[in-house]
């Protein structure tokens, strides 16, 4: 109560002013705060909510950027935070101090096109930056889609559309050094058709072709005739099958409880497992009928149990122990829209999701119960 009335972080909660109150807000709970908001028929401030919990300030802008974020995340003790931006950049601050107080440093330069428009920077903060690990453009595409932070916070991943991902020492715990060493996950490497997932479907249309022809083990390439009254048809990148291998195209990535596993998830549905130290594709499954846009290790200390979210509403949670016929152990159904991500607890049993929805969902798997045994028999003596 001292923190709330003191205006530290903030300004005082309406609660405390009898001028200001409302029949719907005059509870401190936040639970009976929107029962009541519910049973009122006027219709509340959106504030109101916010002043019940504290800090309930603006907060204070520490950084600006001239392309857009989109990831970001503290360390587990809070002395550092990433942000991966749209220019295949992932920078990370100090948030052990306090930010300086005046201008913001400019760490970047703009590119030479923008200086037409008046931006002579590209970023510029007012906290200390730790490191800036740059991707190469040859391995990125579009945009840094996710990011993701080992539990011990040694370790930093980052996919960007396509079948590498990038991992990078943080350097935390030890002396903040300029190394900007960068290990390539290839989740191409190991990949194979299992488990439900179809070859692409320009290798469906032209494996007949390739098949009958006598010569088309001797030439990867081979032309296809058109018949002169039939449009043009070109069709690129036709070559073998190997050449012909899905890439998948990384949405979101998360790491195992040990590091030792990435579980990713890509367009068409597919949710992927990367062993780290084996170097390749362990586990692919086509878990979904549209994009995976956010998966997860359900448990904190197994990393048999996998969380996946897509655009076509569904949350599921797959064992990897069983994966015959592809087969989630549990579909969570509620979303109307697209689920953009899921964050579980890490006991195996709760799942929190968002979707496009603006709806959160909170979900609880429990195990199925199973059936009652028979009694057994009894036969007359």
């Amino acid at each position: 109560m001292r923190l709330e009335r003191g205006g530290a972080f903030g300004p005082p909660p309406r609660k405390y002013d009898t001028t200001k109150r409302r029949s719907w807000a005059q509870s401190g709970s936040m639970a009976d705060s929107l029962r009541a908001r519910e049973l009122d028929f006027r219709r509340p401030l959106k504030d109101t909510l916010g002043d019940l919990a504290i800090p309930n300030s603006a907060g204070v802008e520490v950084a600006q950027f001239t392309d857009p974020v989109y990831s970001g995340q503290y360390s587990a003790d809070g002395r550092f935070f990433y942000a991966a931006c749209k220019d295949y950049r992932v920078y990370v601050y100090d948030t052990s101090t306090p930010p300086r107080v005046g201008d913001k440093s400019v760490t970047d330069q703009a590119e030479p096109g923008a200086r037409s428009l008046g931006r002579f920077w590209s970023h510029r903060t007012s906290l200390k930056v730790q490191k800036i690990a740059q991707g190469s453009a040859a391995n990125c595409s579009w945009t840094l889609t996710d990011a993701e932070l080992s539990d011990d916070s040694q370790w930093l991943i980052y996919s960007s559309i396509t079948p590498r991902v990038h991992m990078v020492r943080t350097g935390y715990g030890s002396e903040w050094d300029g190394d900007q060493e960068q290990h390539t996950l290839d989740f191409a490497a190991g990949a194979h058709y299992g488990f439900g997932v179809r070859p692409p479907l320009l290798f469906s249309l032209i494996a007949p072709f390739l098949s009958s022809s006598p010569s088309s083990s001797s030439s990867p390439h081979r032309p296809l005739a058109a018949s002169p009254r039939t449009p043009s048809l070109t069709l690129a990148c036709i070559g073998t099958d190997a050449e012909l291998t899905a890439r998948p195209q990384i949405w979101s990535v998360r790491f195992s409880h040990d590091a030792r596993e990435v579980v990713a998830g890509a367009r068409s549905g597919l949710v992927l497992v990367y062993d780290v130290e084996a170097q390749r594709t362990t586990l692919r499954v086509r878990a979904h009928q549209d994009d995976t846009n956010a998966v997860a290790f359900a448990s904190a200390s197994d990393s048999n149990l996998l969380v996946s979210g897509s655009d076509d509403c569904f949350v599921k949670v797959w064992d990897r122990r069983s994966l015959d016929g592809e087969r989630p152990s549990g579909i969570c159904v509620g979303h109307t829209e697209g689920v953009t991500f899921v964050a579980p607890k890490g006991d195996g049993r709760y799942i929190l999701s968002n979707g496009k929805d603006q709806g959160m969902k909170l979900w609880e798997c429990v195990p199925p119960l199973s059936p009652p045994r028979p009694a057994p028999s009894m036969s007359p003596g």
